[in-house]
């Protein structure tokens, strides 16, 4: 009985204890699929965003690589020269002004010689740290 008051002794009903709203039930299971699939979504662009960044840490070691084997043949290059620089300087074919920018090149050729290896060592360090972070984030 729904009442006890007079017009409801003449009706028969249930009373409900829970919402029968199946529309916004409906709407609750979408959303809930909808959040997975963001999810998914989240992981996937998590992890080519991972590879690319791999992808990019290794063509920079390969860069690094072929420009400090150019920067060390020019060292190597400049250092020659100074050799033979110099000698002509103690032979007297040269001024001592020459003679200096030469050293001035060869000193320049070598800073960049170390410049582009501890370039190269810190990006060997990211791809190390990278490898034991992706290592670690794997089950």
């Amino acid at each position: 009985a729904l009442g006890n008051n007079k017009t409801d002794a003449d009706r028969i009903g249930l009373i409900f204890s829970m919402n029968l709203d199946l529309g916004l039930m409906a709407k609750s299971r979408d959303s809930a699929r909808l959040a997975a699939e963001a999810s998914a979504l989240s992981v996937k662009r998590l992890d080519r965003s991972s590879q690319l960044s791999w992808t990019d840490l290794q063509a920079e070691i390969n860069y690094l690589k072929n420009s400090l084997q150019l920067s060390k043949d020019l060292y190597n290059y400049q250092k020659k020269n100074i050799e033979i620089e110099r000698r002509y300087f103690q032979q007297g074919r040269n001024t001592i002004f020459e003679f200096i920018n030469f050293e001035i090149v060869a000193a320049d050729a070598e800073l960049r010689f170390f410049r582009v290896l501890a370039q190269m060592r810190k990006t060997e360090a990211s791809a190390r740290l990278y490898t034991i972070d992706e290592r670690a984030s794997r089950p």
